[in-house]
């Protein structure tokens, strides 16, 4: 367990507007890699170059509203409340730096689009994967057919047939689903 970070005022003033990058990268971000026993092979970084303006305005009122209501549940709720609406929050943004609601292409799948294209082209297969269903794999599906760039398409709630229907031995790939157990 850690203490929660908390500039100084000789960091508000001295950092200014980029208070926010220094303590995810300074404070947080390294600290936690150099803990690591075993470092990671690749990190990804959410950058706000990936998010439209649409974006960023949903994003800015979704942390807003969390962070009213993680007030709240740090009050009210036990360990195990809070941490679920910390996940969850952070869940709803993740979503947001898809695709802002409504929308069904953003700076990050058109970088996606992007990369399919050079890597096709290039004779290369893809595999794009994303938790989402609705603000993830949908819209990316839609905007591979717009581009008329053929794809297979897994998802978890399809059965073994539809699985075996979507065609993905023909492409060269073979996958294993193993079902976990739930007590």
């Amino acid at each position: 367990m850690t203490e929660p970070v908390r500039p100084t005022k000789i960091q508000r003033t001295l950092y200014g507007e980029i208070l926010y990058d220094y303590i995810l990268v300074e404070l947080i971000a390294l600290p936690l890699l150099t803990a690591l026993k075993e470092k990671p092979n690749i990190v990804i970084v959410q950058d706000e170059i990936l998010i439209n303006v649409n974006q960023k305005h949903e994003y800015e009122k979704a942390l807003d509203i969390g962070r009213i209501q993680l007030e709240t549940s740090i009050q009210t709720e036990s360990d195990f409340q809070v941490r679920n609406n910390i996940f969850k929050l952070i869940g709803n943004l993740k979503k947001i730096c898809n695709f802002a609601s409504g929308q069904s292409t953003s700076p990050k799948s058109e970088l996606l689009i992007e990369y399919i294209e050079t890597i096709a082209a290039n004779g290369e297969k893809v595999l794009v994967f994303s938790q989402y269903k609705q603000e993830g794999i949908n819209k990316i599906e839609t905007l591979l057919n717009q581009q008329k760039i053929g794809f297979v398409s897994y998802k978890g709630e399809m059965s073994v047939q539809q699985r075996n229907n979507a065609g993905i031995r023909r492409l060269g790939l073979s996958l294993v689903f193993h079902r976990h157990r739930r007590f």
